[in-house]
């Protein structure tokens, strides 16, 4: 499987894959720094799966006045 080069997120924002930083087995298993403008992100493949369910456990603690989100 290729690693990507760009991606795009759920808001329309424009990534830019700069490498690779972690590769493990598997179809799930890349990790990349990526660049949106001057910002740099981490990006990680994951299975719609997973996505579901880390973005339910963001919306829970996105309530907590103890945790920082974006």
């Amino acid at each position: 499987m290729a690693a990507i080069t760009r991606a795009i997120g759920q808001l329309g924002r424009r990534y830019l894959v700069e490498r690779v930083l972690q590769e493990k087995p598997g179809l799930h298993g890349r990790v990349y720094l990526a660049s949106a403008g001057s910002q740099h992100y981490v990006l990680k493949t994951v299975s719609k799966t997973d996505f579901k369910y880390f973005q339910d456990m963001f919306s829970d603690l996105r309530r907590s006045p103890y945790i920082r989100g974006p």
